[in-house]
């Protein structure tokens, strides 16, 4: 999601959105496709939180059509909510992975809001410098191997959104 929104950010200089829904489950442990039992953390267990992703995934890959269109900040602003729903949700063992990556999201979709072209060319830096940090880089990698891990048929999906 994050090579999405700065691609997005850096080519059109506009707004993005996403939409995750969540089959919010608590209690029990569940099994993955890989068939280990996985405890609920963050408030969702493996699999919901898998499916979590993969609904922002989908709902990113959208964004670009939002570009330039009235529709652009609500989709912006969702995104934004979004994130912050599926950091909640996160599992502790790969949360602060996407805590990292979502902060270079939160400065891409600041390029996204603004209309003032300097500010705008600002916030693309500084979203593209966040991306070039070796924390962020490997949190973006912990985040792929937690995925392929965890995420089963799912993963392909979700990675295929830009990370």
């Amino acid at each position: 999601m994050l090579a999405a929104i700065i691609a997005v950010a850096v080519a059109c200089g506009s707004s993005k959105s996403s939409t995750a829904t969540s089959n919010a489950t608590t209690g029990a442990s569940t099994t993955t496709a890989a068939g280990a039992s996985k405890a609920p953390s963050g408030g969702l267990d493996t699999n919901a939180f898998c499916a979590k992703l993969a609904a922002e995934t989908e709902e990113t890959a959208g964004l670009a059509a939002a570009i330039g269109t009235p529709d652009q900040d609500a989709k912006v602003t969702q995104i934004k909510a979004d994130n912050a729903s599926i950091l909640a949700a996160a599992p502790s063992e790969i949360h602060d992975a996407i805590a990292q990556v979502y902060a270079v999201s939160e400065l891409a979709s600041n390029a996204l809001l603004t209309s003032n072209a300097a500010d705008k060319v600002a916030a693309v830096k500084a979203a593209a410098d966040a991306a070039k940090d070796p924390a962020v880089k490997a949190a973006i990698a912990d985040y792929g191997t937690w995925v392929k891990a965890n995420c089963g048929d799912q993963a392909a999906k979700i990675m295929g959104g830009g990370l």
